[in-house]
């Protein structure tokens, strides 16, 4: 396992909230505040086999394909959801059901078609897992680099200071990530999964996607420029300063097309960043309340 994969300390995964979806919007009823990392999870009623078998059934329909058979994460990018604050957290499938309902569009629908049973049922397979397993440990962030080691980072090798400034853009940063969230911004600065807050499942309190910004020249010598929304051997389509969309027709080099993305040098930087560096430079931010 690359070190651009470790989480902080040995944390495991970057996310634990329920699904890649984890940019849900908050519901109308708000959920009550999570409880405090390391507070095991939510009593509830035994299993019962027949709800879980029913579930199955549901999960696998429905859900097995971003999040695996077993509920554990699957080949399209969804999480494993037997680390899930939402699950383990709730001991009545309410959360989960107000979730499905809303869900995350267009990476994670609405489940609005199922209902309180059937919600109920696959929360009663994805304990099941647990249960399988022994249990999960609760996610749990330690904050392991050396400080002064990661601001000589910053402002040497990372050349991080080249574009970002803890005086300005990174102002308060310690205070408004927490520390997974920090640290799976810099394994993965691009992302549209997000990572779920630890407070609580349903606040997403993730830094936003930079968008990549792109120029097209026309035939007839027009430039438009704008943030990048799609681009095929057929088209490119971009959103320009007054949040306009734009598409362009593509024939081979014609319109001429130019990208930039602004997080090129998070890209280049990953290959070469090591588990003391990403540690070092994550405690740093931290500190910068």
């Amino acid at each position: 396992m690359s070190g651009a994969w470790k989480i902080v300390g040995a944390v495991g995964l970057l996310a634990g909230g329920f699904a890649a979806f984890a940019r849900a919007q908050q519901p109308a009823s708000t959920p009550a505040p999570a409880a405090p990392l390391g507070t095991p999870p939510v009593a509830a009623a035994p299993i019962d086999p027949a709800a879980v078998s029913r579930g199955q059934q549901t999960f696998v329909q429905n859900c097995s394909f971003c999040h695996g058979l077993d509920a554990r994460g699957g080949a399209e990018g969804g999480v494993d959801l037997t680390r899930s604050q939402i699950v383990i957290g709730d001991a009545t499938g309410g959360e989960l059901s107000a979730f499905l309902k809303t869900g995350r569009p267009p990476r994670m629908p609405a489940f609005g078609n199922l209902t309180d049973a059937q919600v109920s049922d696959i929360d009663a397979f994805v304990r099941s897992q647990n249960i399988t397993s022994g249990g999960r440990a609760p996610l749990v962030a330690l904050v392991v680099g050396d400080p002064k080691a990661g601001e000589a980072f910053f402002n040497g090798a990372g050349k991080c200071s080249t574009c970002h400034s803890v005086a300005g853009d990174l102002k308060g940063i310690g205070s408004k990530y927490d520390v997974i969230t920090l640290q799976g911004h810099i394994v993965l600065p691009r992302g549209s999964g997000g990572w779920p807050s630890l407070k609580t499942p349903f606040e997403v309190n993730n830094p936003p996607n930079v968008p990549r910004k792109v120029s097209v020249t026309e035939a007839n010598g027009k430039v438009s420029t704008g943030d990048l929304v799609s681009i095929s051997d057929f088209d490119v389509v971009l959103r320009d300063g007054a949040g306009l969309r734009h598409t362009f027709a593509r024939n081979g080099d014609t319109p001429k097309v130019e990208i930039k993305d602004p997080l090129e040098a998070h890209v280049e930087m990953m290959p070469h960043l090591t588990d003391e560096e990403m540690h070092d430079l994550t405690a740093y931010l931290v500190t910068q309340k």
